[in-house]
């Protein structure tokens, strides 16, 4: 079964299937709202992350953001349920959109046959004993 999370697009919190309305985020709604629940997708100009509630010890619950970005999964610290802003929101939207290039590093390339080969070329497939 697909779970659709809430999700905040701009500065609105939408939940699906409530006969809520939106909530603005910094309202004292959108603050009950995060003690009472999990987790979240934020989206806005500035990029886009799924936001997770995590118990650390010994300091109890904070938020955390999860993103992809090329094959690796890159994560950035929220902060407490008290602590979640907009605009701290946004910085972390975009801290997770920047793709940080590193020299040296192997790219895979497109290999015939819908394979990824390492720069190095491809090796034959051969049973090793």
């Amino acid at each position: 079964m697909l779970r659709v999370l809430p999700r905040v697009n701009g500065e609105l919190l939408h939940l699906p299937d409530s006969s809520l309305g939106p909530i603005r985020v910094g309202a004292p709604e959108w603050y009950a709202w995060l003690e009472e629940h999990n987790a979240f997708v934020f989206i806005s100009p500035e990029g886009r992350f799924t936001a997770r509630k995590e118990r650390g010890r010994p300091s109890g619950w904070y938020w955390k953001a999860y993103r992809w970005c090329a094959g690796k999964l890159r994560t950035a610290y929220l902060g407490r349920s008290q602590d979640l802003t907009l605009a701290r929101l946004q910085a972390a939207a975009r801290r997770l959109a920047v793709v940080e290039r590193q020299p040296g590093a192997a790219k895979l390339l497109p290999y015939p046959g819908g394979a990824t080969a390492s720069p190095l070329g491809a090796f034959p497939q051969t049973k090793f004993f």
